[in-house]
């Protein structure tokens, strides 16, 4: 799990289609009501949720996918569907019984953001692409190439090359893993958990203690799958360079 707090700024050119005001996300609600009955009902829902953004803080950025998240925008905007809008002006007539309402967290925000980290798509290609330089740099080194030969017999077997290959796979995820450290996070992405159950939230929030309190609840069932989602992390990147 990983927690950011910092400025939302836009991946994308996303508008919110009511307000037309630069955002990182909105949701959208369209209600109707019965000239019969006066409650209303929420008739159509949309989002921006799939469309990624970056948080910003002062150690550098990060890429964030909302997909799944809970998310608690601050900002709301309400009106009748015969005001101007992008996605209704064309279809909908003024109608007393029709309203809009809608969520957004304009960019510029400052947003805590609790979330489980993966490499990106092109994250993982870099990677595998340092592995196999790691290599091809070993082959070329006749006296480094000679320390896995562990019988002595002048020549590497496939046994010391899978011991080779290993450990330039070892040594290219502790590259990556400290090039993390120090947030080059270009290549980093927060989403949700592959584990169901584990809380993904993006919230508008001025203060992370006040963002602490309302969501403690979930602390002790983190403290009791931390293990586990632990375990399960070595799993895959052993599952990754054939470690298992």
């Amino acid at each position: 799990m990983i927690e950011v707090h910092g400025r939302a700024k836009r991946l994308y050119a996303l508008v919110s289609p009511m307000s037309q005001q630069p955002c990182v996300y909105y949701c959208l609600k369209k209600y109707r009501r019965a000239n019969r009955d006066k409650q209303w009902q929420l008739s159509r829902i949309t989002t921006s949720g799939t469309v990624p953004f970056i948080i910003e803080d002062d150690t550098g950025k990060i890429q964030i996918d909302p997909q799944g998240a809970k998310l608690s925008p601050k900002t709301t905007h309400e009106g009748a569907m015969g005001q101007s809008n992008i996605l209704f002006s064309s279809t909908i007539d003024d109608d007393p019984n029709e309203k809009w309402k809608e969520e957004v967290i304009h960019e510029g925000s400052i947003l805590y953001v609790m979330g489980f980290a993966r490499t990106s798509k092109n994250g993982n290609n870099d990677l595998r692409q340092q592995v196999a330089n790691k290599l091809r740099d070993l082959k070329t080194d006749r006296d480094k190439m000679m320390e896995y030969d562990s019988d002595g017999n002048g020549t590497i077997d496939s046994a010391e090359w899978d011991h080779a290959r290993s450990d330039m796979e070892q040594q290219a995820l502790q590259e990556k893993l400290q090039q993390t450290k120090e947030r080059s996070n270009q290549q980093l992405v927060i989403g949700a958990p592959a584990q169901k159950g584990l809380p993904f939230i993006i919230a508008e929030t001025e203060s992370e203690a006040n963002l602490t309190r309302n969501y403690s609840w979930y602390i002790p069932p983190l403290l009791t799958i931390g293990v586990g989602a632990f375990v399960w992390t070595l799993i895959r990147v052993g599952s990754f360079f054939n470690l298992f």
